[in-house]
């Protein structure tokens, strides 16, 4: 979510902001958001599809995963993920994406067990600190 789609209507804590206000103020927005997420993906397949003349084949929906708001008639649940997003700074997400590429890294190039990775992975991004993870591994390629 861009700070551009925010400037001076966001407040600075979503904590703070009761649902009421977030369904009015920010949910517009979300779904903005979201329309033009669908709208890019549907162009990319578009261009990346074989050019079909029967038509027959049936165009796949967009991936609801990618959406801010997978269900726009039901905001709570992306009310919730905003207030729980205010838990984590920017380079702490910065750092967990630093520590998922890693793993991605680890698991396709090692004989790593991928369930030891990925659990040691999920206690490195639940502990505060996730920026000691970032600076161990400072000089490695996948570094943001």
């Amino acid at each position: 979510f861009s700070n551009s789609n925010l400037k001076n209507k966001a407040p600075q804590n979503f904590k703070r902001m009761n649902f009421n206000g977030f369904t009015q103020n920010m949910m517009p927005m979300i779904l903005a958001y979201d329309e033009k997420i669908k709208k890019t993906i549907a162009e990319r397949d578009d261009f990346l599809s074989p050019v079909n003349p029967s038509k027959k084949e049936k165009k796949k929906g967009i991936p609801i995963d990618l959406l801010l708001a997978p269900n726009p008639k039901s905001p709570y649940p992306v009310f919730l993920a905003f207030q729980k997003s205010d838990n984590f700074s920017l380079n702490e997400l910065k750092d967990a994406i630093v520590a998922l590429g890693n793993l991605d890294y680890q698991l396709k190039s090692s004989p790593i067990d991928a369930t030891v990775g990925i659990e040691n992975f999920i206690i490195t991004i639940c502990r505060k600190g996730v920026d000691s993870h970032a600076a161990e591994n400072q000089n490695s390629r996948h570094h943001l």
